[in-house]
């Protein structure tokens, strides 16, 4: 099964996601998902990420009672007969221009979703904060309920970080990506521990000239894949115990890493 977004521009169009099925060879289109309500879908399906029976779509460009452009993620599941709308992914301190849901990624019952363009200051509650600075937010399934579990933020955090551009997750780890004006690109490691989630550092890349509009990522155990479409370059890394190492680089000509779709390794 695929689910293929088509969001639109941010200030016009609505956003569909269709959901297609192979049989074979051959790919069908199953039916056509519309987020709820007129402005509180607007791109939706710019992201998406589903597991098992459950789908995560985000729509980061839509209004919400938080304000214009504030953004959502809507949670929809399947029992294979039609994806049902189940609830809205709501943030507990979201607000205009936060753009949730620009990322989105889910693995069993927990998602994690992208706002880069929050401006969020740990040390300044708020205020005065970096513009754009960027988290993103942890939500788990209880049951039949989804509730924060929490927020992710950098722990310096200059202007434009756009921390929460891309994100990943695999297991009791996420991998948060960024779109950094300031020193490159890179993602950062949050991990789990019974319900809490640490900050382990960076994957740093290499000082290059040719800043990144932002890293794709890719997670599974203890392998990393990073994207760096500025320098035509995928980054892999591997974890022995807590510690990330670099394995190599392998460039890519010609292709914009957006959208990097991996993996699954075998042992």
């Amino acid at each position: 099964m695929a689910l293929v977004g088509a969001p639109g521009p941010p200030d016009e169009s609505l956003g569909t996601v269709t959901v297609l099925a192979r049989t074979g060879a051959v790919w069908s289109v199953l039916e056509t998902i519309d987020g709820p309500g007129t402005k509180e879908r607007r791109s939706f399906g710019q992201s998406i990420a589903f597991s098992g029976n459950t789908a995560v779509i985000g729509a980061p460009h839509s209004d919400t009672g938080a304000g214009s452009a504030s953004g959502n993620a809507f949670v929809f599941t399947t029992t294979g007969s039609g994806w049902i709308p189940k609830t809205r992914l709501e943030a507990d301190d979201e607000s205009e221009d936060d753009a949730v849901g620009t990322s989105v990624a889910i693995e069993g019952n927990t998602a994690i979703i992208g706002a880069p363009f929050d401006s969020y200051y740990p040390d300044q509650n708020h205020f005065d904060a970096p513009v754009q600075s960027g988290c993103a937010y942890i939500f788990v399934r209880e049951g039949m309920s989804w509730g924060q579990q929490a927020h992710l933020v950098l722990k310096y955090s200059p202007f434009s970080e756009r921390f929460g551009n891309s994100v990943a997750i695999s297991g009791d780890t996420v991998l948060v990506g960024r779109n950094s004006n300031y020193f490159g690109v890179d993602a950062s490691v949050f991990t789990r521990t019974a319900g809490r989630w640490s900050d382990e550092g960076d994957l740093p890349l290499p000082y290059s000239p040719r800043i990144s509009t932002g890293p794709a990522l890719s997670i599974c155990g203890n392998t990393a894949m990073v994207g760096a479409n500025g320098d035509q370059v995928v980054y892999v890394y591997e974890r022995i115990g807590a510690t990330w190492n670099a394995l190599t680089s392998s460039t890519v000509s010609n292709i914009f890493l957006k959208n990097l779709l991996l993996l699954r390794f075998q042992a």
